[in-house]
């Protein structure tokens, strides 16, 4: 594969459906957000013995592609599944039994890696809030329903309180 095109050279680029957007387009942004994420995960990881073994954050890594993928509407490409969604909800579980009750606000900072996983739970949050809004773009101009993938809202929802207990426990290692 060619990485330089020179394709993008007029501030276009296109879609994995084919369609042609200028690189400024609300999808292509969030597309750059899910790419500053998923190298916000990589650093951690970089960083962090405990979290590179325990492969949480790779996994999600993986996850982010499929994120991106799904959202520039490739055809025929993976989605975010309900056993994805799963996936969190049980490292969210098991970790919230290991960490004290949590009984007040938390200003996020700590350790180094603590606070780039702050800096990446909120990522995360801007990315649930786009995918809320493009999904309310969707609904308004195709009249439907539903217009995105129904786990795609709460896989970021989840995702962003693991990551939040991540950075907790983060803090004592």
């Amino acid at each position: 594969m060619k990485i330089s095109t020179r394709k993008g050279d007029k501030g276009k680029t296109r879609l994995g459906d084919g369609k042609e957007v200028f690189k400024d387009d609300f999808l292509v942004e969030m597309l750059g957000e899910i790419d500053e994420f998923n190298s916000r995960l990589g650093e951690i990881i970089a960083l962090n013995k405990w979290l590179k073994k325990e492969g949480i954050l790779s996994e999600i890594q993986k996850k982010m592609l499929i994120a991106g993928a799904e959202i520039a509407e490739f055809k025929g490409c993976k989605k975010i599944s309900a056993q994805d969604l799963k996936f969190l909800e049980n490292k969210i579980e098991k970790l919230e039994k290991k960490l004290p009750e949590l009984k007040n606000f938390i200003i996020p900072g700590g350790s180094v890696v603590s606070a780039k996983l702050h800096v990446a739970r909120t990522l995360c949050r801007k990315i649930e809030r786009r995918i809320v809004a493009i999904e309310k773009k969707k609904l308004a101009r195709e009249k439907r329903k539903s217009a995105i993938n129904k786990n795609l809202i709460p896989y970021f929802n989840r995702l962003s309180d693991l990551i939040f207990l991540l950075a907790r426990e983060s803090e004592s290692l």
